[in-house]
Protein backbone atom coordinates (compact mmCIF):
# COMPACT_ATOMS: atom_id res chain seq x y z
CA UNK A 1 0.00 0.00 0.00
CA UNK A 2 2.89 2.30 0.26
CA UNK A 3 3.77 3.26 -2.97
CA UNK A 4 0.24 3.98 -3.50
CA UNK A 5 -0.13 6.60 -0.65
CA UNK A 6 0.96 9.99 -2.24
CA UNK A 7 -0.85 9.25 -5.79
CA UNK A 8 -3.97 8.40 -3.23
CA UNK A 9 -3.56 11.47 -0.96
CA UNK A 10 -3.91 13.89 -3.86
CA UNK A 11 -7.20 12.52 -5.19
CA UNK A 12 -8.54 12.03 -1.76
CA UNK A 13 -7.47 15.67 -1.52
CA UNK A 14 -9.25 16.73 -4.32
CA UNK A 15 -12.84 14.63 -3.13
CA UNK A 16 -12.62 16.13 -0.11
CA UNK A 17 -12.46 19.75 -1.08
CA UNK A 18 -15.91 19.21 -2.23
CA UNK A 19 -17.63 16.79 0.38
CA UNK A 20 -15.69 17.01 3.67
CA UNK A 21 -17.46 17.27 6.58
CA UNK A 22 -17.03 16.78 9.94
CA UNK A 23 -18.82 13.73 12.02
CA UNK A 24 -19.63 13.71 15.36
CA UNK A 25 -21.30 10.25 16.41
CA UNK A 26 -19.59 9.22 19.48
CA UNK A 27 -19.61 11.41 22.89
CA UNK A 28 -17.07 8.99 24.80
CA UNK A 29 -17.15 8.08 28.23
CA UNK A 30 -14.91 9.54 30.86
CA UNK A 31 -12.99 6.86 32.13
CA UNK A 32 -11.22 6.27 35.79
CA UNK A 33 -8.03 8.54 36.05
CA UNK A 34 -5.23 6.65 35.37
CA UNK A 35 -1.47 7.54 36.81
CA UNK A 36 1.56 6.16 34.64
CA UNK A 37 4.40 4.49 36.54
CA UNK A 38 6.97 5.81 33.81
CA UNK A 39 7.10 9.27 34.05
CA UNK A 40 9.74 9.65 30.40
CA UNK A 41 6.65 7.38 28.32
CA UNK A 42 4.28 9.48 29.39
CA UNK A 43 6.36 12.42 28.50
CA UNK A 44 6.53 11.06 25.15
CA UNK A 45 2.81 10.91 24.76
CA UNK A 46 2.30 13.83 26.01
CA UNK A 47 4.76 15.94 23.48
CA UNK A 48 3.17 13.68 20.65
CA UNK A 49 -0.17 14.63 21.48
CA UNK A 50 0.43 18.25 21.86
CA UNK A 51 1.88 18.24 18.51
CA UNK A 52 -1.00 16.80 16.75
CA UNK A 53 -1.96 13.21 17.30
CA UNK A 54 -5.32 13.47 19.47
CA UNK A 55 -4.95 10.57 21.62
CA UNK A 56 -3.00 7.61 22.37
CA UNK A 57 -2.83 4.53 24.26
CA UNK A 58 0.44 3.03 24.79
CA UNK A 59 1.26 -0.46 26.53
CA UNK A 60 4.67 -1.91 26.96
CA UNK A 61 6.34 -4.79 29.24
CA UNK A 62 10.34 -4.83 29.75
CA UNK A 63 11.79 -8.02 30.24
CA UNK A 64 10.81 -9.46 33.55
CA UNK A 65 8.80 -6.69 34.54
CA UNK A 66 4.92 -6.22 34.42
CA UNK A 67 3.04 -4.64 31.62
CA UNK A 68 2.32 -0.92 32.25
CA UNK A 69 0.73 1.35 30.43
CA UNK A 70 0.28 5.35 29.54
CA UNK A 71 -2.68 7.66 28.16
CA UNK A 72 -2.63 10.81 26.50
CA UNK A 73 -4.78 13.36 24.68
CA UNK A 74 -8.34 13.02 23.64
CA UNK A 75 -10.93 10.58 22.85
CA UNK A 76 -12.86 12.97 21.99
CA UNK A 77 -11.66 16.41 20.72
CA UNK A 78 -14.53 18.68 20.29
CA UNK A 79 -16.04 17.35 23.87
CA UNK A 80 -12.18 17.01 25.37
CA UNK A 81 -12.85 13.84 26.53
CA UNK A 82 -9.17 12.41 27.65
CA UNK A 83 -8.23 8.94 26.19
CA UNK A 84 -8.25 6.32 29.00
CA UNK A 85 -8.44 2.90 29.84
CA UNK A 86 -11.94 2.08 29.39
CA UNK A 87 -11.86 3.67 25.66
CA UNK A 88 -11.48 1.14 22.43
CA UNK A 89 -10.07 1.98 19.55
CA UNK A 90 -10.07 0.58 15.44
CA UNK A 91 -7.59 -1.86 14.34
CA UNK A 92 -6.58 -1.20 11.18
CA UNK A 93 -4.43 -3.85 9.51
CA UNK A 94 -3.07 -5.33 13.45
CA UNK A 95 -6.19 -8.09 12.03
CA UNK A 96 -4.15 -9.64 9.85
CA UNK A 97 -2.06 -10.87 12.79
CA UNK A 98 -4.88 -12.12 14.20
CA UNK A 99 -6.70 -14.27 10.89
CA UNK A 100 -2.89 -15.28 10.49
CA UNK A 101 -2.84 -16.80 14.22
CA UNK A 102 -6.32 -18.14 13.88
CA UNK A 103 -5.05 -19.90 10.57
CA UNK A 104 -1.98 -21.20 11.67
CA UNK A 105 -4.52 -23.14 14.57
CA UNK A 106 -6.70 -24.27 12.33
CA UNK A 107 -3.99 -25.80 10.57
CA UNK A 108 -3.05 -27.57 13.81
CA UNK A 109 -6.29 -29.08 13.93
CA UNK A 110 -6.26 -30.68 10.73
CA UNK A 111 -8.97 -27.86 9.40
CA UNK A 112 -7.18 -26.29 6.83
CA UNK A 113 -3.64 -26.99 4.76
CA UNK A 114 -1.44 -24.59 4.26
CA UNK A 115 -0.49 -25.63 0.81
CA UNK A 116 -3.98 -26.11 -0.65
CA UNK A 117 -4.91 -23.69 -3.38
CA UNK A 118 -7.94 -20.43 -3.29
CA UNK A 119 -9.02 -23.39 -6.10
CA UNK A 120 -9.68 -25.62 -3.70
CA UNK A 121 -11.74 -23.42 -1.09
CA UNK A 122 -13.84 -21.28 -3.11
CA UNK A 123 -16.31 -21.52 -5.65
CA UNK A 124 -18.99 -19.50 -7.70
CA UNK A 125 -18.49 -16.20 -8.83
CA UNK A 126 -15.85 -15.12 -6.05
CA UNK A 127 -13.66 -17.95 -8.02
CA UNK A 128 -14.18 -17.13 -11.12
CA UNK A 129 -13.77 -13.37 -10.45
CA UNK A 130 -10.10 -14.49 -9.25
CA UNK A 131 -9.17 -16.70 -12.00
CA UNK A 132 -5.72 -16.20 -12.75
CA UNK A 133 -5.40 -16.09 -9.28
CA UNK A 134 -6.54 -19.98 -8.57
CA UNK A 135 -3.19 -21.55 -7.81
CA UNK A 136 -2.42 -19.47 -4.50
CA UNK A 137 -1.65 -21.39 -1.56
CA UNK A 138 -3.18 -20.01 1.81
CA UNK A 139 1.11 -20.12 2.43
CA UNK A 140 1.15 -17.25 0.06
CA UNK A 141 -1.77 -15.17 0.93
CA UNK A 142 -0.38 -15.60 4.68
CA UNK A 143 2.91 -14.05 4.04
CA UNK A 144 1.88 -12.03 1.29
CA UNK A 145 4.31 -14.25 -1.73
CA UNK A 146 1.05 -14.82 -3.56
CA UNK A 147 1.49 -11.52 -5.80
CA UNK A 148 -2.15 -11.00 -6.15
CA UNK A 149 -2.82 -7.12 -6.65
CA UNK A 150 -4.23 -4.61 -4.13
CA UNK A 151 -7.33 -3.42 -5.05
CA UNK A 152 -6.25 -0.58 -2.72
CA UNK A 153 -6.62 1.49 -5.94
CA UNK A 154 -6.81 4.50 -7.49
CA UNK A 155 -10.28 3.20 -8.83
CA UNK A 156 -11.44 1.44 -5.85
CA UNK A 157 -10.48 4.75 -3.83
CA UNK A 158 -12.17 7.36 -5.95
CA UNK A 159 -15.09 5.25 -6.18
CA UNK A 160 -15.43 4.50 -2.62
CA UNK A 161 -14.51 8.21 -1.99
CA UNK A 162 -16.95 9.78 -3.93
CA UNK A 163 -19.63 8.55 -1.62
CA UNK A 164 -18.42 8.04 1.96
CA UNK A 165 -21.78 6.56 3.10
CA UNK A 166 -21.77 3.38 -0.04
CA UNK A 167 -20.71 0.13 1.00
CA UNK A 168 -18.97 -2.33 -0.92
CA UNK A 169 -20.27 -6.13 -0.90
CA UNK A 170 -17.33 -8.79 -0.90
CA UNK A 171 -18.28 -9.27 -4.66
CA UNK A 172 -17.84 -5.75 -5.69
CA UNK A 173 -14.77 -5.55 -3.71
CA UNK A 174 -13.14 -8.60 -5.50
CA UNK A 175 -13.97 -7.01 -8.87
CA UNK A 176 -11.31 -4.35 -7.94
CA UNK A 177 -9.18 -6.89 -8.62
CA UNK A 178 -11.01 -8.86 -11.64
CA UNK A 179 -8.89 -9.43 -14.46
CA UNK A 180 -6.02 -7.80 -13.23
CA UNK A 181 -2.24 -9.58 -13.85
CA UNK A 182 -0.13 -10.92 -11.27
CA UNK A 183 2.09 -8.53 -9.41
CA UNK A 184 5.04 -10.95 -9.92
CA UNK A 185 5.03 -15.14 -10.18
CA UNK A 186 3.66 -16.43 -7.47
CA UNK A 187 5.90 -17.42 -4.88
CA UNK A 188 9.06 -15.68 -6.21
CA UNK A 189 8.72 -12.19 -4.60
CA UNK A 190 6.81 -10.98 -1.61
CA UNK A 191 4.39 -7.49 -1.87
CA UNK A 192 2.05 -6.55 0.92
CA UNK A 193 -1.69 -6.76 -0.11
CA UNK A 194 -4.70 -6.73 1.71
CA UNK A 195 -6.53 -8.42 -0.71
CA UNK A 196 -4.65 -11.52 0.77
CA UNK A 197 -6.31 -11.17 3.92
CA UNK A 198 -9.73 -10.23 2.25
CA UNK A 199 -9.88 -13.58 0.10
CA UNK A 200 -8.58 -15.44 3.04
CA UNK A 201 -11.58 -14.53 5.18
CA UNK A 202 -13.59 -15.80 2.10
CA UNK A 203 -11.97 -19.24 2.42
CA UNK A 204 -12.32 -19.54 5.97
CA UNK A 205 -16.12 -19.03 5.71
CA UNK A 206 -16.33 -22.27 3.44
CA UNK A 207 -14.54 -23.84 5.67
CA UNK A 208 -16.18 -25.87 8.43
CA UNK A 209 -20.13 -26.48 7.78
CA UNK A 210 -22.66 -23.96 9.54
CA UNK A 211 -20.19 -21.47 10.62
CA UNK A 212 -18.56 -17.96 9.25
CA UNK A 213 -14.85 -17.16 9.76
CA UNK A 214 -16.17 -14.71 12.53
CA UNK A 215 -17.82 -17.85 14.08
CA UNK A 216 -14.29 -19.61 14.34
CA UNK A 217 -12.53 -16.23 15.24
CA UNK A 218 -14.78 -16.20 18.44
CA UNK A 219 -14.47 -19.74 18.81
CA UNK A 220 -10.56 -20.31 18.63
CA UNK A 221 -8.79 -17.41 19.41
CA UNK A 222 -10.76 -14.67 20.93
CA UNK A 223 -12.70 -16.81 23.58
CA UNK A 224 -10.01 -18.85 24.62
CA UNK A 225 -7.75 -16.39 25.13
CA UNK A 226 -10.31 -14.35 27.06
CA UNK A 227 -10.04 -11.22 24.72
CA UNK A 228 -13.90 -10.08 26.37
CA UNK A 229 -13.20 -6.71 25.78
CA UNK A 230 -12.46 -7.44 21.41
CA UNK A 231 -14.82 -7.47 18.81
CA UNK A 232 -14.75 -8.47 15.53
CA UNK A 233 -17.12 -7.63 12.45
CA UNK A 234 -18.13 -4.32 13.75
CA UNK A 235 -21.05 -3.89 11.96
CA UNK A 236 -22.78 -6.56 14.22
CA UNK A 237 -20.77 -6.62 17.33
CA UNK A 238 -18.85 -3.85 19.29
CA UNK A 239 -18.87 -2.18 22.48
CA UNK A 240 -21.60 0.28 23.76
CA UNK A 241 -20.75 3.50 21.37
CA UNK A 242 -19.64 5.29 24.56
CA UNK A 243 -16.99 3.18 24.83
CA UNK A 244 -15.24 3.66 21.51
CA UNK A 245 -13.07 6.91 20.36
CA UNK A 246 -13.41 9.34 17.78
CA UNK A 247 -11.44 9.30 15.00
CA UNK A 248 -9.42 12.11 13.12
CA UNK A 249 -7.76 12.69 9.76
CA UNK A 250 -5.87 15.14 8.22
CA UNK A 251 -7.84 15.90 5.51
CA UNK A 252 -5.95 18.22 3.35
CA UNK A 253 -2.26 17.43 4.71
CA UNK A 254 -2.43 20.85 6.97
CA UNK A 255 -2.06 19.75 10.25
CA UNK A 256 -5.54 20.12 11.26
CA UNK A 257 -7.74 17.36 12.16
CA UNK A 258 -11.54 16.54 11.01
CA UNK A 259 -14.09 14.04 12.62
CA UNK A 260 -14.19 10.79 11.06
CA UNK A 261 -15.68 8.81 13.00
CA UNK A 262 -18.33 7.42 10.92
CA UNK A 263 -16.43 7.16 7.41
CA UNK A 264 -13.83 4.96 9.48
CA UNK A 265 -16.51 2.58 11.19
CA UNK A 266 -18.31 2.13 7.94
CA UNK A 267 -14.62 1.53 5.99
CA UNK A 268 -14.20 -0.81 8.81
CA UNK A 269 -16.82 -2.67 8.16
CA UNK A 270 -16.92 -3.74 4.87
CA UNK A 271 -13.06 -4.54 5.23
CA UNK A 272 -13.17 -8.57 6.60
CA UNK A 273 -9.97 -10.16 7.23
CA UNK A 274 -7.50 -7.15 7.45
CA UNK A 275 -9.49 -4.73 8.94
CA UNK A 276 -12.62 -4.50 11.79
CA UNK A 277 -11.72 -5.52 15.18
CA UNK A 278 -12.05 -2.66 17.54
CA UNK A 279 -10.27 -3.04 21.54
CA UNK A 280 -9.36 -2.43 24.28
CA UNK A 281 -5.83 -1.35 24.11
CA UNK A 282 -4.93 -3.84 26.76
CA UNK A 283 -6.89 -6.27 24.54
CA UNK A 284 -4.35 -6.00 21.73
CA UNK A 285 -1.00 -6.32 23.97
CA UNK A 286 -3.01 -9.57 25.72
CA UNK A 287 -3.28 -10.83 22.28
CA UNK A 288 0.07 -10.29 21.04
CA UNK A 289 1.90 -11.16 24.19
CA UNK A 290 -0.01 -14.49 24.19
CA UNK A 291 0.60 -15.20 20.55
CA UNK A 292 4.69 -13.96 20.93
CA UNK A 293 5.26 -15.66 23.91
CA UNK A 294 4.21 -19.54 22.65
CA UNK A 295 0.68 -19.37 24.60
CA UNK A 296 -1.64 -19.66 21.40
CA UNK A 297 -0.03 -21.45 18.96
CA UNK A 298 2.49 -24.85 18.74
CA UNK A 299 5.93 -24.21 18.92
CA UNK A 300 6.11 -25.30 15.08
CA UNK A 301 2.91 -22.66 14.26
CA UNK A 302 5.08 -20.01 15.78
CA UNK A 303 7.98 -21.20 13.73
CA UNK A 304 5.59 -21.09 10.51
CA UNK A 305 4.50 -17.66 11.38
CA UNK A 306 8.15 -16.33 12.19
CA UNK A 307 10.04 -17.51 8.89
CA UNK A 308 10.65 -14.68 6.74
CA UNK A 309 10.57 -13.76 3.06
CA UNK A 310 12.73 -10.64 2.75
CA UNK A 311 11.77 -7.67 -0.06
CA UNK A 312 13.33 -7.00 -3.18
CA UNK A 313 11.98 -3.51 -3.37
CA UNK A 314 14.64 -0.75 -3.07
CA UNK A 315 12.39 0.68 -0.40
CA UNK A 316 11.76 -2.05 1.82
CA UNK A 317 15.30 -3.96 1.38
CA UNK A 318 15.21 -3.93 5.25
CA UNK A 319 12.10 -5.69 5.91
CA UNK A 320 10.38 -9.06 5.39
CA UNK A 321 7.26 -10.43 5.59
CA UNK A 322 6.22 -13.73 7.90
CA UNK A 323 2.55 -14.85 8.40
CA UNK A 324 0.97 -11.86 9.88
CA UNK A 325 4.18 -10.45 11.08
CA UNK A 326 6.61 -8.43 9.33
CA UNK A 327 10.41 -8.19 10.61
CA UNK A 328 12.11 -5.05 10.31
CA UNK A 329 16.10 -4.63 10.66
CA UNK A 330 18.01 -0.97 10.36
CA UNK A 331 21.81 -0.82 9.55
CA UNK A 332 22.77 -1.25 13.39
CA UNK A 333 21.12 -4.90 12.86
CA UNK A 334 18.47 -3.89 15.68
CA UNK A 335 15.76 -5.95 14.87
CA UNK A 336 11.97 -6.01 15.60
CA UNK A 337 9.14 -8.49 14.80
CA UNK A 338 5.11 -7.19 14.69
CA UNK A 339 2.32 -5.05 12.79
CA UNK A 340 1.86 -1.50 12.02
CA UNK A 341 -2.20 -0.60 11.38
CA UNK A 342 -3.59 2.26 9.23
CA UNK A 343 -6.63 3.19 8.30
CA UNK A 344 -8.57 6.32 7.67
CA UNK A 345 -9.43 7.22 11.36
CA UNK A 346 -6.51 5.02 13.23
CA UNK A 347 -2.67 4.27 13.37
CA UNK A 348 -1.64 1.22 15.44
CA UNK A 349 1.35 -0.34 16.02
CA UNK A 350 2.15 -4.30 18.00
CA UNK A 351 5.68 -4.89 18.03
CA UNK A 352 8.24 -6.90 19.70
CA UNK A 353 12.21 -6.63 20.15
CA UNK A 354 13.33 -10.07 20.40
CA UNK A 355 17.13 -9.47 21.66
CA UNK A 356 15.74 -6.65 24.40
CA UNK A 357 12.62 -9.21 25.48
CA UNK A 358 10.45 -5.85 24.90
CA UNK A 359 6.65 -5.45 23.71
CA UNK A 360 5.27 -2.26 22.69
CA UNK A 361 1.41 -1.68 21.48
CA UNK A 362 0.54 1.85 20.40
CA UNK A 363 -3.10 2.49 19.95
CA UNK A 364 -3.69 6.10 18.02
CA UNK A 365 -7.22 7.51 17.16
CA UNK A 366 -5.75 9.43 14.28
CA UNK A 367 -5.61 8.39 10.20
CA UNK A 368 -2.25 7.39 8.53
CA UNK A 369 -3.76 5.89 5.73
CA UNK A 370 -3.12 8.57 3.42
CA UNK A 371 0.03 10.51 5.48
CA UNK A 372 0.50 13.88 6.34
CA UNK A 373 2.27 16.15 8.91
CA UNK A 374 -0.02 14.07 11.47
CA UNK A 375 0.69 10.29 10.74
CA UNK A 376 4.36 11.33 10.19
CA UNK A 377 4.55 11.99 13.66
CA UNK A 378 4.02 8.48 14.54
CA UNK A 379 6.52 6.36 12.37
CA UNK A 380 8.40 7.14 8.93
CA UNK A 381 6.51 6.40 5.54
CA UNK A 382 7.81 2.82 5.91
CA UNK A 383 7.64 2.47 9.45
CA UNK A 384 11.58 2.42 9.95
CA UNK A 385 13.48 1.13 13.28
CA UNK A 386 14.51 3.60 15.58
CA UNK A 387 13.69 6.97 14.06
CA UNK A 388 14.32 9.84 16.32
CA UNK A 389 11.41 12.59 15.62
CA UNK A 390 8.71 10.34 15.37
CA UNK A 391 6.77 8.44 17.91
CA UNK A 392 7.80 5.09 18.15
CA UNK A 393 11.11 5.52 17.35
CA UNK A 394 11.42 8.01 20.37
CA UNK A 395 9.60 4.76 22.41
CA UNK A 396 11.78 2.78 21.11
CA UNK A 397 14.65 4.87 22.29
CA UNK A 398 13.73 5.00 25.48
CA UNK A 399 12.64 1.55 25.98
CA UNK A 400 15.46 0.03 24.12
CA UNK A 401 18.32 2.04 25.40
CA UNK A 402 17.75 2.51 29.07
Amino acid sequence: MIKYQRILMGLFCLLLLSCSKDEITIFPETCEEHTAVDANIQAIADQYTAAGIPGLAIIYKKKNEEFREVYSGYASLEHKIAIGQCHHFHSASLAKTYFAALTLKLNEQGKIDLESSIADHLTGEFLETLEGFHHVTIRQLLNHTSGIPNFYTGEHILKYFDDFEQQFTHQEMLNFIKGKPLEFETGTDVNYSDSNYFILALILNNLVSNKTHIDLLYEELLLPLDLVDTYYDIAQNSPKASLMVNCYNDYYGDGNLQNVTDTERRFAAMNIGHDSFIAKPTDYFQFFYSLINGDYLSATSLEKMLTFTPYTLDFALHQAEGMGIRKTVNDANDERIGHFGATIGAGNAMLYYPEEEVYLVVCGNFGRFFGGPVAELFTTEFEDLKVEGTLIGDLEKALLEN
